[in-house]
């Protein structure tokens, strides 16, 4: 019999199929092409996952979910008594926020030696750019830095159109980069009282691409929805000194480079865009 333990918060209504399969986690898929994720361990949860008590998801062909329940291979659950994940994080307004931006941005500063050196570290360190040797990083690091440059001078649909699918890895950097804007964005707009999601609209549709969890993680960050991981992160960055590098740690190990590419576009948008928003 098959436990589940939380469900997401975003969790879309449906019959999905395998998409992709990993040792912790795998991926569904429905006919519009979106994403739902199952797994054992809690700390995959994300606005559109399922958590169950045992490491079956390998075994798990169909999930149905349903309004009132979730069918898992024929077997039938009832949501009734499930939790349910919230992936929202609320900021009070706070009058010096200019303070704060530089409070946090500091906080992440001092741990860049943290962040992966494959990653987009080198858009805030310099130094990080010298440990690619090859033609072919050069060239990818002036392309990024022209990416971004778009970005940071007010031109953000081209900058994203630019950056958007750049790099390797399952889910390219350059689209973990805007995750992390994205994110900050909505940081920016609670502490500031301004609605943004208009333009993490604009953001989300500049990025979208045929990559189906990019595309997934995008638009949950466009929306404000939080996964596990990055949640933790930012609630101990504004409220628990104490948890920062615990957490730092715990997101840095998402992906080969994803983490560390999330906080890199974080911290950018936090420090050069808050003044644009």
């Amino acid at each position: 019999m098959i436990q589940i333990i939380e469900i997401g918060d975003y969790l879309l209504e449906g019959t999905f199929y395998r998409h992709s399969t990993f040792k912790n986690i795998s991926n569904f898929i429905n006919s519009d092409k979106k994403l739902i994720s199952i797994s054992h361990k809690k700390k995959y949860l994300s606005p559109n996952s399922i958590i169950i008590s045992e490491n079956i998801h390998q075994k798990i062909n169909e999930i149905i979910n349903k309004k009132y329940e979730i069918i898992i291979n024929n077997e039938r659950i009832n949501k009734k008594n499930i939790k349910k994940y919230n992936s929202e994080i609320k900021i009070k307004k706070i009058d010096n926020f200019q303070h704060i931006y530089e409070e946090i941005t500091d906080k992440i500063f001092l741990r860049l030696n943290k962040l992966k050196d494959e990653s987009l570290v080198f858009l805030i360190d310099n130094e990080s750019e010298h440990k690619f040797k090859s033609k072919f990083h050069t060239a990818y690091i002036e392309y990024i830095k022209f990416a971004w440059n778009e970005i940071k001078n007010g031109n953000l649909t081209e900058g994203i159109k630019k950056i958007k699918g750049s790099g390797k890895g399952l889910t390219p950097a350059g689209d973990d980069f805007i995750c992390g804007m994205l994110y900050a964005i909505n940081v920016i707009g609670q502490l500031k009282k301004v609605d943004t999601l208009k333009l993490r609209n604009e953001i989300y549709k500049a990025a979208e691409s045929n990559n189906d969890i990019s595309r997934t993680m995008i638009y949950h960050a466009s929306v404000g929805a939080y996964f596990n991981k990055f949640k933790n992160f930012q609630f101990a960055l504004f409220n628990d000194q104490k948890k920062i590098d615990k957490y730092i740690d715990t997101l840095i190990k998402t992906g080969e480079t994803s983490g560390s590419d999330m906080l890199t576009g974080y911290y950018l948008c936090l420090k050069y865009l808050n003044k644009l928003i």
